[in-house]
């Protein structure tokens, strides 16, 4: 589209969200839900039955990519992962005849599509989380768009990558139906595209958490630094580290990241769609143990440690805490059987329903405040004296005093490739004290400003849209500078 038609999309679907609705008082779903030619929405379940769609691709399972999924879903198939599949039906009683889930990394042609076909790319979100690479041919003007496109009808095929929720790693890059590929249109999260969230990367982040988990919960001299527990959760960027490198990182890094546990409001062309908060369990104080319960004591400090959650995500952090320190996880019935419900046999194999047996437990995010864990931690008296929390979000970071918040490109990669972070940059929340050790933990799902830079940077693009904070024209104009950055960075 020209610039003069974007401004016309972006228009008509600022109206629609705002309260617009089609005929029969149905909401019309905004141009970038549709894929532009082809029968196709992604995440548009809240818009029901999109006039000229075919096929409904669900990125993942928060609610607000699936809001208004139910079990009368009834207007077409939907598209997802095994584990998207298997959390739809469990949660939501999505009729199991519309579900259709697709492995990854395999080519599939979409019926009644027009032979559009689509790869799975695992999207480093949350688990069962996928990017969709569509390739195909223009068929049709589905969807409520007022722009039509003029390729519709002609014998060339495009390619579009659709990140739903992603945090941008190299493999997402160099996967092989994207390197080398002209990419026409990457839907893109755009979440946290702001340069102030250049939070670290979440390998470090994991091992910071398990490091002070471990120092804390079971007291003395920390053992030599154990890589083991993240490594391959998440790949670097750059080169391999050498023996210089590793020599850095062992030194503190004068330039640390401050935390805060409440988001700083902002005006309104500069919010950040929050990380979803799915308090689908209701984190109830567990009952008293039974009788038969066998005798469980804690390692020296009975120091109980309690970690914020989604319904789903933040599983990496939680496992290396709990390998750190030896423990099963305890959650309760609900988001047990979330977490049963994904494809991870190592993390399955490490819950309980026993609370007064491990000395890890999730709790809903919100509940990892003071208040919260005063009421909890009595509940435990006698057996534990203490509590360490963890709230691990995105919005928990805030730049190092004296930051760059208005950076070139070439000041955002050098800046943060050499950023380090260790648990020396965990800071305590605000009304923590040596009974209550809650620490804000910038730990994100999401891509950081840096992570989103790189890969850009890194794929061949013909147009990016976003899809997250586009309710404004300020907003959208702030992020369209970058990516028109990105793009003369590019040549």
């Amino acid at each position: 589209m020209s610039q003069h038609k974007d401004s016309l999309a972006w228009a008509q679907a600022e109206l629609d969200e705002r309260g617009g609705r089609g005929g029969g008082g149905r909401r019309k779903a905004p141009f970038y839900k549709v894929l532009q030619g082809m029968p196709i929405a992604v995440d548009a379940f809240r818009y029901g039955r999109i006039p000229g769609v075919t096929a409904y691709c669900l990125t993942h399972a928060h609610s607000d990519h699936y809001t208004n999924l139910s079990s009368s879903w009834k207007h077409g198939p939907i598209y997802c992962s095994q584990t998207t599949a298997n959390l739809i039906k469990l949660n939501l009683s999505v009729p199991a005849e519309y579900v259709k889930p697709l492995p990854l990394d395999t080519p599939t042609t979409l019926p009644n599509t027009g032979g559009v076909q689509v790869t799975l790319i695992e999207a480093n979100h949350c688990p069962g989380s996928v990017l969709f690479l569509f390739l195909g041919p223009q068929t049709c003007n589905a969807g409520d768009s007022p722009i039509p496109s003029p390729f519709v009808g002609s014998k060339r095929a495009f390619r579009y990558l659709h990140c739903g929720d992603f945090r941008a790693c190299p493999r997402h890059a160099t996967h092989p139906d994207v390197r080398g590929k002209r990419l026409d249109l990457v839907y893109l999260d755009t979440t946290y595209l702001n340069p102030r969230y250049c939070f670290p990367p979440q390998p470090q982040v994991v091992e910071a958490c398990a490091r002070l988990a471990k120092r804390i919960a079971l007291g003395g001299k920390e053992e030599e630094r154990s890589r083991g527990v993240v490594q391959a959760m998440l790949g670097g960027w750059f080169r391999p580290k050498v023996e210089e490198d590793v020599k850095q990182e062992e030194q503190v890094n004068p330039e640390q990241v401050k935390h805060e546990e409440q988001i700083k409001p902002r005006p309104v062309d500069e919010q950040v769609k929050p990380e979803p908060v799915d308090a689908t369990f209701d984190g109830d104080i567990p009952a008293a143990p039974a009788a038969s319960t066998a005798e469980f004591k804690p390692a020296k400090g009975k120091t109980l440690v309690a970690i914020g959650t989604y319904s789903i995500g933040k599983e990496r952090i939680v496992k290396a805490i709990a390998l750190a320190l030896g423990s099963k996880i305890y959650c309760d019935a609900l988001k047990r059987s979330l977490l049963l419900a994904q494809d991870d046999p190592e993390l399955h194999a490490m819950l309980t329903s026993d609370p007064y047996t491990c000395q890890v437990h999730l709790l809903p995010l919100q509940n990892i405040s003071v208040e919260r864990m005063q009421e909890y931690l009595a509940h435990f008296k006698g057996l534990y004296d203490r509590v360490l929390g963890f709230r691990p979000t995105g919005w928990t970071y805030v730049p190092p005093a004296g930051t760059d918040t208005i950076p070139d490109v070439g000041r955002v990669i050098v800046r943060d490739q050499k950023r380090m972070f260790d648990e020396t940059g965990l800071k305590p929340m605000r009304g923590a004290s040596l009974q209550y050790m809650l620490y804000g933990v910038p730990y994100s799902e999401h891509s950081s400003f840096f992570e989103l830079t790189c890969f850009a940077l890194s794929v061949d693009v013909g147009k990016i849209i976003a899809t997250v904070n586009v309710g404004s024209s300020s907003s959208r104009g702030k992020m369209s500078k970058w990516f028109e950055k990105w793009e003369a960075e590019r040549k």
